[in-house]
């Protein structure tokens, strides 16, 4: 329960061996630091006790980059899983760094001083660490640009150099005690450590499930307890010309504990109620204190600056470009979130329409959709650029897909085709394809929506099959109509006949009659 595995599911083909490593090694670790740190309070420094303790360090950043390998696979999501694997490549390096280092003190028996063939691999995993950092996927409303991200990375990195030369290397190098290249070496390690952890919490405050945030806030504090160690390492190398051996490498090791701890961590899972219900307790303040962090940092550069200025009544002009350059990044980033607020009306009515809107290259590949057409195709959202649509819209011959993109590309397209869904199943859209431009892409590229069109298709069959049964309707009215007039037509002359009947009746009752009066006459005139 303590390092957060018991809620993960073990792999059927892994070993039992390397799955009890895998979930235990944290408290191999904690026990090997205390004891270090027992032992070199009680045991005066030495050359041995130098080499030892790198070794432990080389040792624990294995067992850590072993941990980190391992757990790759268990994170969920594919940003996240591509970041951490950029953290791994790092450690992965560092390990390499340590070996190397303890190959060379154990043939010439002093360990390297910089710079070295070790500080250029521990650079190395520096930058890998600081581009998983910069490729880490984000969850927060209207951040869909990377050009964003990158400003707001640059102002960062920019602020902690920035501050980094104010308050150590301007000094340093004024003072003219160091070497400025070896200067340099010495505090490239705690300038990245600086980076790294400003980067961490800033990721830290842009998550919004609980088991990232602690794996980041793990992350942001390893590199913490590394800048204290990288420092005080640096100044015993520049000052008292030595390797410092004692508290320095238990912060080293307590630092590649806590990063494997955090690659832990980032295995574990919650549910979606689970995400939601902490989006809403944490976007509130967390996504409006994210935005004022590179302001902060570049107030802080500005008015360090000023201060240095008017303490020392020296202007230092490196400095003073610093603040100049982040004052023009921060503008520019003003400037993105200006247009990124226009942008994303206009990207929530394509998100929100319930038709298919996407953009294709002229190979016909997809480059950016709404996710109503993740949704049609049945494929995982943001996917790669590499989705061919060829392979789910039929065109009927002999027009083909290629010669379809050619007319689109010339003067636009717009017709019926049927969309082939992930399961097989096919359904008739309404297709329409214009170019975008003018385009500055080294290819073009087409705007193009898809209407569904089953819905029509079935009122269409639905109407078609009602007017079929008023039609017949029609006609079996028709008929009865007929039948009627026929039968009143019968019927009327069946009255005719009936009235002609009665008034030769008639006739003949009055003839009688009359022969009848004149017959009484007669007799009673005789």
């Amino acid at each position: 329960e303590y390092i957060g595995c018991h809620t993960i599911p073990l792999m059927k083909e892994e070993n039992d061996l390397v799955t009890l490593y895998w979930r235990y090694w944290p408290f191999l670790a904690i026990v090997l630091i205390v004891f270090y740190i027992v032992w070199i309070l009680f045991t005066p420094e030495s050359f041995g006790a130098g080499f030892f303790s790198a070794t432990l360090v080389f040792s624990l950043r294995t067992a850590a980059t072993y941990a980190a390998v391992m757990s790759i696979p268990r994170i969920s999501g594919a940003g996240q899983r591509r970041a951490w694997r950029y953290f791994s490549f790092g450690l992965w390096i560092w390990m390499i760094s340590d070996a190397l280092h303890i190959i060379a003190w154990g043939l010439s028996g002093a360990p390297w001083v910089s710079p070295s063939f070790s500080d250029l691999l521990r650079l190395a995993g520096y930058l890998a660490l600081v581009t998983g950092c910069a490729s880490y996927p984000l969850i927060q409303p209207g951040r869909f640009g990377r050009l964003r991200e990158a400003l707001e990375v640059s102002i960062l990195a920019f602020s902690v150099l920035s501050i980094s030369w104010l308050i150590y290397l301007s000094p340093s190098i004024s003072s003219r005690t160091f070497h400025v290249n070896t200067l340099l070496w010495l505090t490239i390690s705690p300038i990245f450590d600086l980076t790294l952890t400003v980067l961490g919490l800033r990721l830290l405050l842009l998550r919004d499930q609980s088991h990232e945030r602690l794996a980041l806030g793990l992350f942001s504090l390893s590199f913490i307890v590394m800048f204290v160690s990288d420092m005080i390492s640096s100044y015993g190398q520049a000052v008292e010309r030595t390797y410092v051996t004692n508290l320095t490498q238990a912060g080293w090791m307590v630092s590649v504990t806590l990063l494997g701890l955090a690659f832990q961590r980032m295995t574990s899972s919650e549910s979606e109620e689970q995400a939601k219900t902490q989006i809403t307790q944490t976007s509130r303040w967390i996504w409006r204190l994210e935005p004022l962090v590179p302001v902060a940092f570049t107030y802080a550069v500005v008015g360090f600056v000023f201060f240095d200025w008017w303490f020392s009544e020296t202007l230092d002009w490196v400095a003073l470009a610093g603040a100049g350059i982040l004052i023009v990044l921060l503008f520019a980033r003003q400037g993105v979130i200006s247009g990124q607020r226009e942008m994303s009306q206009f990207a929530a009515l394509v998100n929100s329409t319930s038709d298919m809107a996407f953009i294709l290259n002229e190979r016909g590949m997809l480059q950016m959709a709404n996710p109503v057409l993740y949704e049609a195709l049945g494929v995982e959202e943001e996917p790669s650029n590499d989705l061919d649509l060829s392979n789910y819209f039929v065109i009927e011959k002999p027009l083909d897909f290629d010669r379809l993109l050619r007319e689109a590309h010339d003067s636009g397209w717009s017709g019926e085709v049927m969309l082939v869904r992930a399961e097989g199943e096919k359904s008739p859209v309404l297709l329409s394809l214009n170019p975008v431009g003018p385009s500055h892409y080294r290819e073009n590229l087409l705007a193009g929506t898809a209407h569904d069109l089953t819905s029509i298709r079935l009122r269409e069959n639905e109407l078609r099959s009602a007017l079929h049964e008023v039609d017949q309707a029609r006609s079996a009215l028709e008929k009865l109509n007929v039948e009627l007039e026929d039968k009143v037509t019968e019927r009327t002359r069946e009255l005719a006949d009936t009235v002609e009947d009665l008034e030769r009746l008639n006739r003949e009752l009055k003839e009688l009659d009359q022969l009848k009066s004149e017959f009484v006459a007669l007799v009673s005139h005789e």
